[in-house]
């Protein structure tokens, strides 16, 4: 195990790397220079080396997950970054103790890791086959639909419609994929102090 994270394909070794390089040259750097503020270099730099996952999504690792085996290297770096993102976000709210709407914030991030933790159990019946090849093109559509109805914006106008067509032989798929559903429906609930 530790041999596998100290090699240079494993995520936290290349980030780790990169990112003291960097902070190594920018915290000189901001030594030396006699600026009030270059603390914001380092910082900046900081900022910028954090990962970023744009162009995929843990919804699309899932569908190529049904046409053929998935890295995990990829699921990997999306989860750890998602909770070195959340430990960062609790520590936040629970050093600032006169936050506005801060018992709100930490159930909203309490039901974004539930939805994160049934999105992983929703890889892991993917990759074990729990889903039949006669229900992957209805499973396909499902995603579909939870992504246009959760992304950007949590809308659930279409929620009924969407657990309607949750009917797979394994009952773990459809139990996991309600629960998901459950805490989105509940994100909304907090909608007055999410800032989307």
């Amino acid at each position: 195990q530790i041999r596998l994270r100290c090699s240079l394909e494993s995520f936290e070794m290349r980030f780790a790397m990169r990112l003291s390089i960097v902070m190594t040259i920018t915290c000189g750097l901001s030594f030396l220079l006699t600026y009030t503020r270059s603390y914001w270099i380092p910082l900046n730099a900081f900022i910028l080396l954090q990962p970023s996952y744009e162009d995929s999504s843990y919804w699309d690792i899932i569908r190529q997950g049904t046409r053929a085996e998935t890295s995990l290297s990829v699921s990997n770096e999306i989860l750890t970054y998602f909770h070195m993102l959340y430990q960062e976000c609790a520590g936040y709210l629970t050093k600032e103790t006169g936050l506005p709407y801060r018992e709100s914030l930490r159930m909203v991030l309490l039901n974004l890791w539930h939805m994160f933790s049934e999105l992983e159990q929703i890889h892991f019946l993917v990759r074990t086959k729990s889903i039949r090849p006669e229900e992957q093109k209805p499973f396909l559509h499902l995603i579909d639909a939870i992504q246009e109805e959760l992304y950007p914006i949590i809308s659930a106008e279409n929620f009924p419609v969407i657990r309607r067509e949750i009917r797979y032989q394994e009952p773990e798929v459809t139990y996991v994929l309600n629960q998901y559903l459950d805490h989105a429906e509940k994100l909304l609930s907090y909608s007055y102090c999410i800032p989307f």
